[in-house]
């Protein structure tokens, strides 16, 4: 079985996001199997004021294969086990969403110095900049 999976997206929201995916190295063989998934590239946020922002999305998400714990998890056990590409669309989709969760413009409002302001659900490890 490979360790790594990726996918590229065809035209459309997710054109210049990729999924990379692999098999976190266990420390002992008893331990359950962790797949890490990194949604990266650059999305295109169109905002209420009519502007278009090009942002860098940097998100990852790690899981235990045999027990996802919500529809995310699902989504990306899906990708991992079936190469469902559907499903790692779906997944990039909603890694998407949560890096961009709660994002703000310098035009918009108090920002941190990269000139956004993120909330994350507390997981988060995933950055995201404005160019």
């Amino acid at each position: 079985m490979s360790r790594v999976r990726s996918f590229r997206f065809g035209p459309g929201s997710l054109e210049s996001i990729s999924l990379r995916m692999w098999a976190v190295p266990r420390a002992h063989y008893s331990e359950a199997t962790s797949v890490r998934a990194n949604a990266n590239g650059s999305y295109t946020v169109y905002c209420g004021h009519g502007w278009d922002h090009t942002v860098d999305i940097d998100d990852r998400h790690t899981f235990f294969l045999e027990q996802p714990a919500d529809d995310l998890e699902r989504l990306l056990a899906s990708a991992w086990t079936k190469h469902d590409a559907d499903a790692a669309a779906d997944a990039a989709n909603e890694l998407v969403d949560w890096a961009l969760e709660g994002w703000t413009t310098r035009a918009h409002g108090r920002v941190n110095e990269d000139g956004l302001r993120g909330r994350g659900r507390g997981r988060a490890r995933g950055r995201v900049r404005l160019r």
